[in-house]
């Protein structure tokens, strides 16, 4: 709905509003009581992560980043801070929401984030080509994988119960990244993508009409 309500405005003007709107819940959802349940998860700062996002693509977009590679090297750093995840509240099984999640985790990825855009990645073409693909399915991913990890576990579930095999968790996590990401490139190439070309070519259609009914009122 937030999106949404800003798609009718320039770029230059929606993304700093949206921003500001996501600062705002935040802000304002640390007076909401937990029992109030929808508006005290939506306001949870976890939100800010699609704040970073949209900052580091307009840089991105405007090409404002020019780092130099020992500068986007140093920015892989807090990487090792992730792999690490030393806070006992990053270790719950429930992924946490809170500033303390967007800190240790949303300041790593966006480091890494800022250094892969700020300049050419060297990548052989089939490399190029599949992360190519995953960044199209990147909405369908984010949309899907907890979908994905549900099923990976029920399966390892099933075939402990019938095998007594035990499952390690590396095993499982390698299946739950490639069943993800083959949903999501499914998903973008069989519906995503057709269903937004669908819709896309509808509103231009539509613009067009009212234009040109415009031109014979006028």
């Amino acid at each position: 709905i937030i999106f949404s309500i800003f798609l009718y405005l320039q770029r230059t003007r929606a993304v700093p509003l949206v921003i500001l709107t996501l600062l705002s819940m935040v802000t304002l959802g640390q007076f909401i009581p937990k029992d109030a349940l929808p508006l005290y998860f939506w306001s949870r700062p976890i939100i800010l992560e699609f704040a970073a996002g949209m900052l580091l693509a307009e840089l991105a977009i405007r090409q404002r980043i020019n780092l130099s590679d020992p500068v986007r090297f140093m920015l892989l750093i807090p990487l090792v801070f992730l792999l690490w995840n030393p806070l006992p509240e990053l270790r719950l099984a429930k992924t946490p929401n809170e500033l303390i999640r967007v800190l240790a985790w949303g300041g790593p990825m966006f480091c890494l984030l800022l250094a892969a855009v700020s300049g050419p990645v060297p990548l052989p073409r089939i490399f190029q080509k599949v992360f190519g693909r995953l960044g199209d399915a990147s909405y369908s991913l984010y949309l899907l994988h907890p979908f994905c990890i549900t099923v990976t576990i029920i399966l390892f579930g099933i075939l402990h119960k019938y095998s007594g095999i035990n499952p390690y968790p590396a095993q499982m996590l390698v299946t739950a990244i490639l069943l993800s990401c083959t949903i999501a490139i499914a998903s973008y190439a069989f519906f995503e993508k057709p269903f937004g070309a669908l819709l896309k070519g509808k509103i231009v259609t539509r613009r067009n009409r009212t234009r040109i009914a415009r031109g014979h009122s006028v």
